[in-house]
């Protein structure tokens, strides 16, 4: 789980807040599950939306720790577009890049949840289907689950 978030500075913050692991397994003493729920419940919301950075380096995580045994896939929950930040990204530039990184002997589904009335779901949608992904509204927390399963399991 990354959060992601521009400081006072403009700069871009990107922080790996729990490890990739399967949700059974152990994670330092508990459940990876409860540490995933630890660091969502953990995480505050300020500053500026480094959307894109994080989609990529979210991506290349799941890339580099691809196991077919699993669904790999990265779900992204966003309030916001990609904004405030100094030396970002481009939505092209993002699309290009995660285009460039497609393996088909390693295929990750992208998933981008925008939650609230500042998601730019328009290029949500625009980088979702670069790769195959989907982008999906979110009207508000309580339909989290109930979006990220009609992504994940809707064509």
């Amino acid at each position: 789980m990354l959060t992601f978030q521009g400081d006072a500075r403009g700069q871009r913050v990107i922080t790996l807040a729990a490890n990739l692991q399967t949700n059974g397994s152990d994670d330092k003493g508990a459940l990876h599950s409860t540490r995933v729920l630890e660091a969502v419940t953990s995480t505050t919301i300020h500053g500026g939306t480094p959307l894109y950075d994080a989609i990529l380096q979210g991506y290349r995580l799941a890339l580099n720790a691809y196991d077919p045994a699993y669904v790999n896939q990265v779900v992204v929950l966003t309030d916001g577009d990609n904004r405030d930040t100094k030396n970002s990204i481009t939505r092209d530039g993002l699309t290009q890049a995660i285009k460039g990184l497609v393996d088909p002997a390693r295929p990750i589904k992208l998933i981008l949840l925008g939650y609230g009335p500042e998601a730019d779901m328009t290029s949500l949608e625009a980088i979702a289907s670069a790769v195959g992904g989907k982008a999906v509204k979110v009207g508000s927390l309580d339909v989290v689950a109930e979006a990220t399963r009609e992504a994940l399991f809707t064509p």
